[in-house]
């Protein structure tokens, strides 16, 4: 026997809706195939059905109206922009393969502003040498879908950059991190004031071998803390997501709850 569909919703406070990230709406339809057969298929919505989606940068509330071509189209019923958790910037020297995916996904659903590159003494990230176009596009695409499904906005992702460069674009930046093993350096989650969350904060990280002694003294040099994570010996990208989990918490950029849309 065929499951009955879902019958269509009615939106308010006391309902949850449906939340799907959609990467690939516009003018009231619906394009994405996997967007549109997870509405079909897994929640088996009917016209009608209102439920809420994310497309990296705004929060939808909208009213399914019919399937059709592949597509679903849909009445946009409300929408808010989303801003990031807090004007936190994330530099972190390049990451070998796959894992560096993983970072970009991670941050991002943790709310980075924005990503930073960074090629230090000891990267040996393939992605440090080639100049293929195409890697920073796979970073959009990883950040955009990750951004969708974590209801969050999908941050900047510059450029790679050498570590000295690195320092400069973030000169500018309120409070500035180094996360090392350097003696003396604070706990991440002590160091970073509350007052962090409405100033530009940067946090640097570094590659799998840790930043050499004299780019953590350039760094100290150019205004950059020394912090550390604990005495756990953690993957460059387990490093970053931590840090910055850490550092929003310091901020108070975890505490909003959920807004009603």
């Amino acid at each position: 026997m065929t499951p009955a569909a879902r019958e269509p919703r009615r939106p308010g406070r006391e309902q949850i809706m449906d939340r799907i990230p959609i990467t690939d709406y516009e003018s009231g339809q619906i394009r994405g195939a996997g967007a549109v057969r997870h509405l079909r298929k897994a929640l088996r919505l009917r016209p009608g059905a209102v439920f809420l989606g994310y497309d990296g940068m705004n929060e939808l509330r909208l009213r399914l109206v019919s399937y059709e071509d592949g597509c679903a189209r849909v009445e946009e019923l409300a929408r808010r922009t989303v801003s990031p958790a807090a004007d936190l910037t994330i530099a972190q020297c390049l990451i070998k393969g796959a894992r560096w995916d993983a970072f970009v996904e991670k941050v991002t659903e943790l709310g980075a502003a924005r990503i930073l590159p960074v090629i230090s003494e000891r990267t040996v990230s393939s992605a440090s040498r080639s100049g293929d176009e195409s890697r920073l596009a796979r970073w959009h695409r990883i950040a955009r879908a990750a951004a969708a499904q974590s209801a969050g906005r999908t941050p900047v992702i510059l450029d790679p950059m050498p570590f000295g460069a690195a320092l400069d674009r973030l000169s500018a930046a309120a409070h500035k991190f180094i996360v090392c093993f350097e003696h003396g350096a604070a706990p991440l989650g002590r160091a970073v004031p509350a007052q962090a969350r409405f100033a530009h904060t940067a946090l640097l990280l570094g590659p799998e071998g840790d930043f050499t002694q004299k780019e953590i003294e350039a760094a100290r040099a150019a205004g950059f803390v020394p912090a550390h994570l604990g005495s756990r010996i953690l993957r460059s990208e387990t490093a970053a997501a931590t840090a910055s989990a850490l550092a929003l918490h310091a901020m108070g950029a975890l505490d909003a709850p959920m807004p009603d849309l």
